[in-house]
């Protein structure tokens, strides 16, 4: 797929393929429009400045995850 990911603001316009796809639990009883589903992407790139952008930003919603008490 082709797909455009914006970390703060740097943007890429990248090139990926599906992994896999989750429906939480608590998604089963919603209507097809209130579905959440979780995507897993992986990108074909050879951009080191990607590497290290979303490397942060992974870092960063795990810190605050773990300060919420929402990761162990």
């Amino acid at each position: 797929i082709n797909c455009k990911l914006t970390i703060d603001t740097a943007v890429f316009d990248l090139k990926g393929r599906v992994r896999n796809i989750i429906t939480p639990q608590s998604s089963q009883a919603l209507t097809a429009k209130e579905i959440i589903q979780y995507v897993g992407i992986e990108f074909e790139h050879d951009n080191r400045q990607f590497d290290v952008i979303l490397g942060r930003a992974i870092i960063g919603i795990e810190r605050q995850m773990l300060a919420e008490g929402k990761m162990n």
